[in-house]
């Protein structure tokens, strides 16, 4: 219910390009089990459109099969798919990582987004990015306790 006053308040802070979505099954993010709204600001022009993820070459699937569970096994289930394993999280987690990089700069729409996001997997350039993140936060963490 807030995305679009959302959108509106970055619009006003002048940021220049951004997008903020939901699922219309209820989630806080881009979903695969239904489509999503999309508001996108750039360059000080909104635009709100809704997202299909068929339309993008990704299956429907039930919101039971994007539930999470525990810390260890949600962080079993992100290794498992930076690591290339098929299905509906890493479906769901190509999806919102397409939106990052729209939002960067670096593809034009979600569809080449999601072409990115899903070569970043397949080439292992995703799961090795986790890890180096994992090592600065253990290093930093390490570095504050000394």
């Amino acid at each position: 219910t807030m995305a679009e006053r959302m959108i509106g308040a970055l619009a006003e802070l002048g940021v220049e390009h951004a997008l903020v979505f939901y699922g219309h099954d209820g989630l806080d993010e881009l979903t695969t089990t239904t489509t999503s709204t999309v508001f996108e600001l750039r360059d000080g022009s909104i635009r709100r459109s809704d997202v299909d993820p068929v339309s993008l070459g990704l299956p429907r699937v039930e919101r039971g099969a994007l539930a999470g569970g525990d810390i260890a096994g949600n962080a079993e289930a992100v290794h498992r798919v930076l690591g290339g394993q098929a299905g509906p999280l890493r479906d769901v987690a190509a999806l919102n990582a397409a939106a990052a990089i729209v939002v960067a700069g670096l593809a034009d729409d979600l569809a080449g987004g999601l072409a990115l996001a899903t070569t970043a997997i397949d080439d292992g350039r995703a799961a090795a990015t986790l890890d180096s993140f994992v090592r600065t936060s253990v290093a930093a963490r390490e570095a504050e306790a000394a």
